[in-house]
């Protein structure tokens, strides 16, 4: 598979940057896909970023390198210079892509060779006459442009933790933000990389596949094994962050579990068995034809790819998700905003029953409107309860809803797979981190 390499610059970590199972941390690719901003947001997040910094404070030159000020919390640290070499040697050491200079310097400043042979970082405190308290993060080179600016800022964002809470990050996340929404989404992986088995081919029989088609959504009982007591403690250890949206539009807790995480989750068969869904639509559904043509690693024989993670939610009580879409039309009504196409969402709850709430509310016919209000106002719906074991097909464009968890002696769990179809149709951003 050919992948850009911006987009591997993030997915490639050596073993002592990977989080611990207990923190739940997202890292890597799969925070890209932790929050889906609406096309508002974005539009409000670009407003506010500068790529070069402005800040008075920080003297600027005509050759100025590209650079993010950071204030320093009111943290108390022994030595202020000791903690800045602490914190970014350990994200140097974290990746291959950022290496240590060879002149014996002790310096905060590293190579970047895959941006060119003079691009380097360097994180230093502000010039005494700032009189500000604050860290530059600097990336130079004679060749860096905006977009590699991003991919770096993205990775010490990734390494977040290395700061711990002595840094005001929002000036980085900000810059992060409007990286990933100027660029196309990651084009997935080919799903066939992830396994599979032949267990689909009798459930998503031609019957099954033509309801998906006529109307939009599929509903299937007993593909899956049911999860059990052990498999959710084990999942409970990587619930730990919310989401990034407002607490009015989502409530849930997440985590995107990868491959070896499923593993140690009891759940490799479910991740398995997820991912091949897309490999079995690739195969044998009869998939409308686009005017755009396929991105690598798709093809338009075969235009659909999954993601390298899996997202895991939980609903407690008085949760809810509002009416939206996972793949939503762009302002201009012309461009959808992500590439997603089909979303199947497997439900892990035992003896849910209606009077719970947490239903799947779907809005059938949905896919054309520019917003969810509408849909709500004009479309009939379908309620699914998130019943373990069930699994839900549909149409990522159609709008829907998670229906408010109205009790607390259960938590509401599924495992929500986006099967994408990247193509040149010049969709930007949206999902990022």
């Amino acid at each position: 598979e050919k992948l850009p390499l911006c987009h591997n610059f993030l997915q490639t970590s050596k073993t002592m940057s990977r989080p611990s199972a207990t923190r739940g941390k997202i890292h890597g690719v799969a925070f890209l896909a932790a929050v889906v901003l609406s096309a508002s947001s974005c539009a409000a997040f670009s407003a506010a970023t500068t790529t070069r910094s402005t800040n008075p404070k920080v003297p600027t030159t005509t050759d100025t390198p590209f650079r993010v000020v950071m204030p320093l919390q009111r943290v108390r640290l022994d030595s202020t210079e000791d903690f800045l070499h602490r914190a970014f040697n350990e994200i140097v050491d974290s990746t291959e892509f950022l290496v240590k200079k060879q002149d014996g310097s002790t310096t905060t400043s590293c190579n970047v060779p895959a941006f060119g042979q003079d691009a380097s970082v360097s994180l230093t405190l502000a010039p005494e006459e700032s009189n500000n308290d604050c860290f530059v993060l600097s990336v130079d080179g004679s060749t860096i442009s905006d977009e590699e600016f991003g991919w770096i800022c993205a990775k010490f964002y990734e390494c977040r933790d290395s700061f711990g809470e002595a840094l005001d990050l929002s000036p980085l996340r900000t810059v992060v933000a409007e990286h990933f929404t100027s660029i196309p989404p990651h084009p997935g992986y080919n799903p066939t990389r992830f396994g599979g088995t032949n267990s689909l081919e009798r459930q998503l029989s031609p019957s099954v596949l033509n309801t998906l088609t006529e109307q939009g959504y599929v509903v299937l009982d007993d593909i899956f094994p049911k999860t059990h007591s052990h498999q959710h403690a084990q999942l409970s250890e990587f619930l730990q962050e919310k989401t990034n949206q407002a607490r009015d539009i989502r409530r849930d807790t997440v985590h995107f579990i990868a491959q070896d995480e499923a593993v140690v989750c009891g759940m490799q068969e479910h991740f398995t068995q997820l991912m091949s869904i897309a490999t079995h639509l690739n195969h044998n559904l009869a998939i409308p034809e686009s005017p755009h043509s396929a991105m690598l690693p798709a093809t338009e024989k075969h235009p659909l790819t999954v993601p390298r993670a899996i997202q895991l939610a939980e609903y407690g009580e008085n949760d809810f998700y509002v009416a939206h879409s996972d793949n939503s039309l762009s302002p201009c009504g012309m461009v959808r905003n992500n590439f997603r196409e089909y979303t199947c969402i497997l439900y892990l709850n035992s003896d849910w029953t209606a009077d719970m709430g947490g239903a799947l509310r779907l809005y059938l016919n949905s896919r054309h409107y520019k917003t969810p209000q509408e849909a709500v106002g004009e479309c009939e719906y379908v309620d699914i309860l998130p019943e373990n074991g069930r699994l839900l097909i549909f149409d990522s464009c159609l709008v829907h809803a998670v229906q408010r968890v109205t009790q607390g002696q259960q938590t509401r769990r599924a495992l929500t797979l986006w099967i994408n179809r990247p193509n040149d149709s010049g969709v930007r951003g949206e999902v990022f981190y």
